[in-house]
């Protein structure tokens, strides 16, 4: 669900001149910084063990969300991505 929110949001991000390069640097960025976390993991779970590798995995994810709730916080509250007007039918 959450990567389903975030390439939902990248598309509302996108400019209408260049949306194709825009959705496709974004989404290059996703794939990457995925493929470079999970091998990171690897050497963190050996490293300190897997519990201290979740709990930093734990506190990470808390500081993911703190930092959406500071940068966005009118979007947090009413639920939207953008500030466009909501058309009713």
């Amino acid at each position: 669900m959450a990567t389903a929110a975030l390439f939902t949001c990248m598309m509302d991000w996108c400019s209408e001149e260049s949306s194709a390069t825009d959705y496709t640097v974004q989404a290059s960025t996703v794939v990457i910084a995925t493929g470079v976390a999970s091998a990171l993991a690897g050497f963190s779970a050996q490293a300190i063990g897997y519990f201290g590798h979740f709990v930093v995995s734990a506190i990470l994810a808390a500081g993911a969300v703190a930092a959406v709730i500071l940068l966005f916080p009118r979007s947090v509250q009413t639920g939207r991505s953008s500030g466009a007007p909501v058309e009713v039918a």
